[in-house]
């Protein structure tokens, strides 16, 4: 218990010299303050009281540290049991978002702590420290910060609330491509869950979009402006990891990104402003999701296992550069032109699957029977999302189609997911159409010894 309380005070006499606030600050802390206290469900500020009994000696003091000394930061790395976890979510948080006042602010913020309780997720994931109830209270307080980002985006602007529900999407998606190399079953599937919520919010909200009468064509300007940066700057990160896996996985899904750009451009040359948008955001989405994977997974060594040195030599010997041609955004000169690779490994495996004449997974499976029911999990199509439950796959549509079978045709960005899905599983890199051709080779194959894992 000593050593407890010597830790708390150490670290909160180092947060009291590092951060200060200013007198208005000083008094909305303690407004902020006062109304919990005032609360007749006082266990509403400190929820974990039972559950951290040194918590509950600490309070006093800390209360008071935060009138005097400022909002403390030590405790904005904790975790879902740690001592001063109770501290980050009912005092440090809510105090901080004090500090935002403008709608998309306070809205970005709420972004932001949805986010943290995914990468929180992941954490104790990767630590063996994420139970089932660890799993569903952080669930639930994604949903929370999930409710006030849609009721912030009810004031914005009808491309904002686009933007809004393809982060929340970009995310989620990410996530769920962790908790799958996690092998966290549970978790994929409800985190999937919500995303089919958020692609019908999204699919709304782009159609909103649409029958919209408002003059758009400064705000898919600015969005051109705003991914084509995003893109750059990550297709630089990648660069700079030219030799590893995971890093070559990604570049295909950026190409993809890269392409959606393009229609994006096509659409503000035909003053179709709309569907520009719509692009921009689908390729601000695939680079997020690759930017998001690829930082988790190479902070928590997760992904694909090696392959041979031999087989990866082969397949760089055989990958050739490809032709490269500028994108036409305009971009001041804030940064290089973006460059893309004509021969795109994910449309390749697009192309050399949808030449089969079939483009659902029940006729894959049977055409390929090295295909996993379990590769079809989170594949996207035109009017929904698949799902994979005790070794079904289950179709869940996110919009209404007239023709519910044309709804079921897997799209572009579903190849996406089936692609890495099988590489992953195979353990092949994504690195040129030979791999494609290799992964292609493999599921052709029966799976005579292999066991299949639902």
């Amino acid at each position: 218990m000593n050593n407890d309380f010597n830790k708390i005070e150490k670290l909160l006499e180092e947060a009291g010299q590092a951060v200060r606030l200013s007198a208005s600050e000083k008094v909305k802390v303690k407004n902020f303050l006062t109304r919990k206290i005032d609360q007749p469900n006082l266990e509403s500020l400190f929820v974990s009281w039972k559950q951290y009994p040194t918590v509950r000696y600490a309070t006093i003091p800390l209360i008071a540290i935060f009138l005097i000394s400022g909002v403390t930061v030590v405790s904005a790395d904790t975790l879902p049991g740690d001592l001063l976890y109770p501290v980050k979510t009912e005092l440090y948080e809510p105090i901080r978002g004090l500090t935002y006042f403008s709608n998309e602010q306070k809205l970005a913020y709420q972004e932001s702590l949805a986010e943290k309780r995914l990468s929180e997720m992941v954490e104790l994931g990767t630590e063996g420290r994420l139970d089932e109830s660890l799993g569903k209270e952080l669930l639930v307080e994604f949903d929370l910060h999930r409710q006030n980002v849609e009721k912030r985006a009810e004031n914005a602007s009808l491309e904002e609330k686009v933007a809004v529900e393809s982060d929340l999407e970009s995310t989620l998606r990410a996530h769920e491509r962790i908790f799958a190399d996690l092998g966290r079953e549970d978790i994929q599937k409800k985190i999937q869950e919500k995303i089919i919520l958020t692609v019908k919010s999204r699919i709304k909200a782009e159609a909103e979009l649409n029958l919209s009468s408002v003059s758009l064509k400064d705000a898919a300007a600015k969005k051109q402006q705003e991914v084509a940066e995003k893109i750059a700057v990550l297709g630089k990160q990648i660069d700079s990891f030219e030799e590893d896996q995971l890093a070559l996985q990604v570049k295909g899904q950026i190409n993809l990104a890269e392409q959606s750009v393009l229609e994006g451009s096509k659409d503000i040359e035909a003053g179709a402003y709309a569907r520009a948008i719509i692009q921009y955001e689908k390729a601000s989405r695939l680079a997020q999701e690759a930017d998001t994977v690829f930082t988790i997974q190479n902070k928590y060594a997760l992904g694909p296992k090696e392959i041979s040195n031999e087989e990866v030599v082969s397949l760089r010997e055989k990958t050739k550069p490809a032709r490269k041609s500028e994108v036409a955004v305009e971009v001041a000169s804030l940064f290089a032109p973006i460059e893309v690779e004509q021969v795109d490994v994910y449309q390749y495996f697009q192309n050399q699957l949808e030449a089969s004449g079939v483009a659902i997974p029940e006729a894959y499976l049977s055409i390929y029977p090295g295909m996993l029911v379990k590769d079809f999990s989170g594949v996207i199509s035109r009017g929904g999302i698949y799902q994979v439950s005790d070794g079904q796959i289950i179709f869940e549509p996110t919009i209404e189609m007239a023709d519910n079978a044309n709804g079921q045709i897997i799209e572009s960005e579903g190849y996406v997911r089936l692609l890495i899905n099988i590489a992953t599983r195979l353990s092949i890199e994504i690195s040129s159409t030979q791999s494609v051709d290799l992964i292609i080779q493999k599921v052709k194959e029966p799976l005579d010894i292999q066991v299949e894992l639902q």
